[in-house]
């Protein structure tokens, strides 16, 4: 059975710190499943899914010749969540989308189309999975006074993408195979 990659932004450790204040504080409203652990914590640029090596390794040159963006500046923060804004099925950091992170995106969808995958069809929405597989409670962002630590927003650099491995049975479950510097 071939393994299955994502190719994505690595969270700074002092932001994956934030971030996990964060879960920290939504633990108390609500109970999700699955809690990413702050190892984890990414910006997912192409979700890969199975592969054999020879596919990733033709990923892998691909994006080597990509006229790939200078490092760049993005935002992320406030909190957000993909369902019903009382109880999200995914809660999130939203993730700003400067130039930067849309010329990246398109390089890295433009690598693995080449590569032969199927382009996605949905729209890019950048962010940060927290928590996700929601089983109860409701969601603090929709309280009339919502907790600040929600609000807050932070500034991050983006300076590399990074291909990585997904092992399920594993915590942290994501390992680097293939950093790119911008």
């Amino acid at each position: 059975m071939n393994s299955h990659y994502f190719v994505g932004i690595q969270v700074p450790r002092e932001l994956a710190g934030h971030l996990s204040s964060w879960q920290h504080t939504l633990q108390k409203h609500m109970r999700y499943k699955v809690w990413t652990n702050a190892e984890d914590f990414h910006v997912t640029l192409k979700f890969l899914g199975a592969a054999s090596d020879e596919k990733i390794n033709r990923l892998m040159s691909m994006l080597q010749q990509q006229n790939l963006p200078d490092a760049f500046s993005t935002t992320v923060g406030p909190a957000g969540g993909f369902g019903h804004p009382e109880a999200p099925k995914v809660f999130l950091a939203e993730v700003e989308k400067p130039p930067g992170l849309v010329k990246l995106y398109k390089r890295v969808e433009e690598a693995a189309a080449a590569s032969g995958w199927e382009r996605e069809k949905r729209d890019f929405h950048p962010h940060i999975t927290l928590a996700k597989k929601q089983a109860e409670g409701r969601s603090p962002l929709s309280l009339s006074h919502v907790p600040a630590v929600f609000q807050q927003q932070f500034s991050v650099m983006v300076e590399r993408i990074t291909l990585y491995r997904i092992h399920p049975g594993e915590n942290p479950k994501y390992k680097d195979v293939f950093t790119i510097d911008l």
